[in-house]
């Protein structure tokens, strides 16, 4: 019907509300007529990286709630707009706060919000459009995602369930899991096997896999990624404020601060920490011994990722294309095509690449494991890169997994993984 339009709504027989791409990822809201003639601008995000995914216009035409991404692919709060596009409007809801789905109360008086603050699950939400603090209007352990009010405004339909992501634990003795109750993932085995570290809420937990026993390695501490030295000794890791920290795992020294500002921090194979500041920032190093930031050369700014993984070896680092292709580059500029609609990741201690991908529009996720061989950084690869199922069974000893998220454990013999279960319905939510 029509391409390059997302979140389409109607605003009268002729006349339709709707976002559109600019340069990739920037996303506008615009209105046009159904043929996209006399189209103008609604709303604009500043930030290039910004994307005004959904958009729903008052009932009196003149203003208009704006579902959007920051930069970092994260759905930030919900914002409130002129419809005539004078100016940016204002956030609204919860601030701070995630905040997926805004709907009007067909008098106008109401915004509300399907949203969350931080680590929290979403729920439904509401603001009266002149102004006051926002009303929470649902609450439980379930959560309710999407926005339809009823005609009359006595009620809403909205999608409510429950999504649990859980470690579990793939070995000679089958799976099992290897978390405890909530939400847990980010995996990944500590080098000499016998324990798994992962994320759980915002705390880093670690389970000995001997004993079964698990607790927390920071109690207290609000953690939103997390990276493991390649010696199992120590963990850097950022905060909710996205301060880079580094602590030692015995918890005999206080966790110190290394960087005011860090996204996604990964350890290097020599045991530097490597982040960027920001999205499209470059890329830095720093000793845990905190000697200073030094610029890593050959590594520019990614736009769309905040921290590509790099080979342990620091010959390799990865970056995706404007195409969707995820490619390896050199130091010395050799660029190879290593796979499309996909992330690649390495072990630190060299012995292990997989690839994962989603296929079939992201409904379907495959991992690749291989094992690397003769100190090569990269498997032997077709020319345009693993781009099916059928391309990674052809890597020699590729070893399948039908999941997204995967810590192989050092002898490969077994992996730990995040597994996810959603159960959702549609139900009707009196409003008060």
């Amino acid at each position: 019907m029509l391409t390059n339009a997302e979140g389409l709504t109607w605003i009268d027989r002729e006349h339709i509300l709707l976002s559109e791409q600019r340069v990739d990822p920037h996303m506008a809201v615009i209105t046009s007529t159904e043929s996209r003639t006399a189209s103008r601008d609604v709303y604009v995000p500043q930030d290039a990286h910004g994307m005004a995914h959904f958009s729903a216009l008052s009932p009196d035409h003149k203003q208009v709630l704006i579902v959007e991404m920051q930069p970092g692919s994260e759905f930030g709060p919900c914002r409130v707009a002129p419809f005539d596009g004078s100016s940016q409007g204002k956030q609204v809801g919860l601030v701070p706060g995630n905040c997926i789905a805004a709907a009007w109360s067909p008098d106008g008086k109401w915004m509300y919000f399907s949203a969350r603050r931080a680590s929290d699950k979403f729920h439904i939400w509401r603001q009266r459009t002149q102004g006051d603090q926002p009303e929470q209007v649902t609450s439980g352990p379930t959560q309710e995602e999407g926005l339809a009010i009823a005609p009359d405004g006595r009620s809403a339909i909205t999608s409510v369930g429950v999504d649990q992501t859980a470690v579990w634990l793939h070995d000679a003795g089958g799976e099992h899991q290897i978390s405890g109750e909530g939400d847990a993932g980010s995996p990944q085995f500590a080098p000499d096997g016998k324990k798994v570290y992962y994320l759980a809420g915002a705390d880093i937990w670690v389970t000995d896999l001997a004993s079964g026993h698990a607790e927390r390695l920071l109690p207290g501490v609000d953690v939103t990624h997390y990276a493991l030295s390649p010696d199992g000794t120590a963990v850097a890791y950022t905060t909710t404020d996205a301060r880079l920290w580094y602590a030692v795992n015995d918890r005999r020294t206080p966790p110190r601060l290394l960087a005011p500002r860090a996204l996604n921090p990964q350890f290097s194979a020599s045991g530097d920490i490597l982040f960027r500041t920001k999205l499209g920032s470059i890329l830095y190093r720093v000793r845990p011994d905190d000697q200073g930031l030094q610029a890593v050369p050959g590594n520019p700014g990614d736009p769309l990722h905040p921290l590509a993984p790099l080979s342990p070896d620091g010959e390799w680092s990865t970056h995706v294309s404007d195409t969707g292709q995820t490619i390896a580059l050199s130091r010395n500029g050799r660029r190879i095509t290593l796979c499309e609609g996909c992330y690649v990741f390495w072990s630190l201690d060299a012995k292990f690449i997989w690839f994962t991908l989603h296929l079939l529009g992201g409904q379907n996720v495959v991992t690749g494991l291989i094992r690397l061989k003769n100190k090569s950084m990269l498997p032997p690869l077709p020319p345009e890169g693993v781009r099916s199922r059928a391309d990674l069974m052809k890597i020699p000893g590729v070893q399948i997994i039908p999941l997204a998220t995967v810590s192989p454990s050092p002898d490969g013999a077994g992996y730990a993984f995040a597994k996810r279960e959603s159960r959702w319905n549609l139900y009707r939510i009196a409003l008060p």
